[in-house]
């Protein structure tokens, strides 16, 4: 490894933890080059690295979806970590911008309108970075918090200190499958190359949650992490 890019690594590390993450990761994109393609196309073509952030989630807001089911005050910190995310995702896109590398920041929340998928992968970044595995419920499990926790990305071309995928823990445990109320969550191993339709129904999870928005003013549900062993005190 070369010292100049080491230095660099947690030079940023360091940065990114300073806005308020939790966590961050480096992520290697050049191997898993061909499924990035063939999902999205080559638009990511010219940023073979990523930097992933997580940003914790308050974990008694998550265990109450246990005992209540979608919450306001789910919704609203919902809410509040993508916006802290989004500004977390300018400013290190602003940092690699500063030492002359192009960086471009993904939107912490989803933006497609016809689905509950973004313009790029949070989840397989913090994994290919490290930070966690993806479980059944395709939400990125780490083994100190579990799932409690949102996600950022800025994909860019400096070259950085990456991280090693971390394999999953999830084993036989099916606890996201049954608390799923939308019986979306199929109870699939996650893996690279798999369509995301084998893992999740993806239009059965968001009509559900597409009937929370008018109570809670954001579409949230949040079961399967509130069900997740990993992560629980």
């Amino acid at each position: 490894m070369n010292d100049n890019i080491k230095a660099m690594s947690e030079e940023l590390k360091e940065f990114v933890l300073s806005t308020g993450a939790g966590k961050v990761g480096f992520a290697d994109l050049r191997p898993y080059s061909e499924n990035i393609r063939k999902t999205y196309g080559s638009v990511w073509d010219n940023y073979p690295f990523a930097v992933s952030v997580a940003f914790n989630m308050p974990s008694a807001i998550i265990r109450e979806l246990a005992l209540k089911g979608p919450t306001d005050s789910y919704a609203r910190f919902y809410d509040a970590a993508n916006i802290a995310l989004d500004i977390i995702a300018m400013r290190t896109t602003d940092w690699l911008e500063e030492r002359g590398f192009s960086a471009f920041p993904i939107p912490a929340s989803k933006v497609s309108k016809d689905g509950l998928y973004g313009i790029f992968s949070h989840r397989a970044a913090a994994h290919l970075a490290g930070l966690g595995w993806i479980g059944k419920s395709c939400s990125l499990i780490t083994p100190d918090r579990g799932p409690m926790q949102r996600l950022v990305t800025v994909l860019s071309d400096a070259p950085l200190q990456c991280g090693v995928p971390m394999e999953s823990k999830c084993g036989d445990c099916t606890c996201c499958f049954k608390a799923c109320p939308a019986h979306a969550i199929k109870g699939q191993k996650w893996q690279m190359d798999q369509n995301v339709n084998e893992r999740v129904d993806r239009e059965a999870c968001r009509m559900f949650i597409k009937n929370n928005a008018e109570t809670y003013g954001v579409n949230v549900c949040g079961l399967c992490l509130s069900a997740c062993p990993w992560g629980k005190c």
